[in-house]
């Protein structure tokens, strides 16, 4: 498992309360009510339009910040990150960079780390089930790292490890989308099934697809139609 990873996998959960904050902050990003540079209004502002408590707030603003999405300036104030990069634009470079890792992991599969991956995916199905999308988007981050380790590319690790925030703020986004879940763990299975098989074009079609119904489940969100 990467370092990457662990730093999320070993925090502790987030406080329920302060997730329908996360969310609504995440969510006015994304939608652009709230723009690259844009001051939050004061904590007991921001709490009482929220209709939150200061400490379910602060718990929010503290994961928004480990996420990159807000900055806080000590004596200043909050405000937007203005390194953002759209959604979009993420899932465009994470084809180009993950058709690659694909490839190459398929090319130089093991028995041993075709029996870390399957197990990996076989992990996933029980929060398919229970829609737990903080869990399961945990694990779909180790399965993507995980492909691009096995790629035995330095350069491609990386990568991977530098979008890690990112990465994990989209995967988070697009499972509370209708069928997101479910339709990512499927080719999660089509993509480890080619890696087993040493089928390197299959392995980077099928990632390939899996990125292009994100992107889709994406344009569809912010136009505001169904998935």
């Amino acid at each position: 498992m990467s370092k990457s990873f662990d730093k999320f996998s070993k925090r502790a959960k987030l406080p329920r309360a302060s997730k329908p904050v996360i969310n609504k902050i995440t969510s006015m990003i994304q939608n652009g009510d709230l723009k690259p540079g844009d001051r939050l209004p004061p904590q007991d502002v921001l709490a009482d339009h929220l209709g939150v408590s200061r400490t379910t707030l602060r718990e929010a603003l503290k994961e928004l910040s480990f996420r990159g999405l807000i900055i806080c300036k000590h004596g200043i104030g909050t405000f937007i990150s203005s390194g953002l990069v759209s959604d979009l634009e993420m899932v465009e470079a994470r084809k180009y960079v993950e058709k690659g890792t694909s490839y190459h992991a398929a090319r130089l599969a093991t028995t041993a780390n075709a029996k870390k991956l399957l197990k990996l995916v076989n992990s996933m199905e029980k929060y398919v089930i229970t829609h737990e999308i903080e869990e399961f988007s945990l694990k779909d981050f180790e399965f993507h790292a995980l492909i691009a380790q096995f790629s035995g590319n330095r350069v491609f690790q990386k990568i991977m490890q530098t979008l890690s925030d990112l990465l994990l703020t989209q995967q988070i986004l697009v499972q509370q989308l209708p069928g997101a879940i479910e339709r990512a763990h499927s080719y999660h299975r089509l993509i480890a099934e080619a890696i087993i098989k040493k089928d390197s074009e299959m392995a980077s079609k099928n990632m390939e697809e899996h990125l292009e119904d994100v992107h889709q489940a994406l344009l569809k969100h912010y136009q505001g139609g169904d998935v």
